[in-house]
C-alpha cells in the first residue's frame, strides 16, 4: 500500500515449515508480523510443529502479529458452529503463550468464510501485546472472487512508540559532518575494521 509510511522488513526464515507457510516482515524495527496459510490436508503434527517454530519475539522486538488462514475451527471460543483437531492445536498453543485472539473479542461469532454447506471461523488475527483503540474487521460487503471474506486489523502504532522508547534509552548520536575531517574519518575506518567480526 503506498499510503503506508512506515519502514518494512522482509524476513527470511531459515526454518523449512516457516518458509513453506509463513511470510514475516518487520515493521518499524518494532513489530514482528507472521501472515499464515495452513492448508486443511496438512497434517496435525506439521501443524503443531510449524506453530511452536513461529518466533513471538526476536532481538529488540516483543510485539508479534499473527494474521491468516489455519483451517482451525475452535468452537465456542470463537463463537464458531463447530470445533476440529486443529482448532484445538491451535487452542492449546494459544493458551500456552499467553497469546490473544482478536476474533474472541472484537469478532465473537462472526464467520470468516461462507460456503454453500455453511460457514465457519477459520481466520484470526493474534497478537502477544495488548493494544489500545484497536479494531478488527470482517467486511460482508467485499467480493474476493474467494469464499472468504475480507478482514481488516487495525492498532494505534503511537502507543508502541510509547512503550519502546520507555523499553530503551535514548541513542548515541553522531556528529556526521566530522567524517570530513581526515583524522576523524580514519579512526571510525580502523574502528569499524577492528569490529567487524563482532557483527
Amino acid at each position: 500500500n503506498p499510503a503506508f509510511q512506515r519502514t518494512v522488513f522482509h524476513l527470511q526464515h531459515t526454518n523449512p515449515l516457516l518458509q513453506k507457510y509463513v511470510l514475516s516482515i518487520i515493521v518499524d524495527a518494532q513489530i514482528l508480523i507472521h501472515c499464515v496459510y495452513i492448508s486443511p490436508t496438512t497434517p496435525h503434527e506439521e501443524v503443531n510443529s510449524l506453530l511452536e517454530a513461529l518466533p513471538l519475539e526476536l532481538p529488540n522486538i516483543t510485539t508479534t502479529i499473527i494474521c491468516g488462514d489455519f483451517n482451525a475451527r475452535m468452537g465456542l471460543l470463537t463463537g464458531d458452529t463447530r470445533s476440529n483437531h486443529r482448532g484445538l492445536l491451535m487452542r492449546n498453543w494459544l493458551e500456552t503463550n499467553n497469546l490473544i485472539n482478536w476474533n474472541c473479542r472484537l469478532a465473537y461469532g462472526k464467520p470468516t468464510v461462507y460456503r454453500l454447506l455453511g460457514h465457519s471461523i477459520v481466520d484470526y488475527f493474534i497478537s502477544n501485546a495488548e493494544f489500545q483503540n484497536v479494531q478488527l474487521e470482517i467486511r460482508d460487503d467485499l467480493s474476493l472472487t474467494s469464499d472468504h471474506k475480507f478482514m481488516t486489523f487495525s492498532i494505534t502504532t503511537q502507543q508502541l512508540l510509547h512503550i519502546q522508547q520507555s523499553l530503551h534509552p535514548p541513542r548515541r548520536s553522531w556528529n556526521l559532518g566530522l567524517l570530513k575531517q581526515e583524522k576523524y574519518a580514519l579512526r571510525y575506518q580502523s574502528t569499524f575494521i577492528r569490529n567487524l567480526h563482532l557483527i
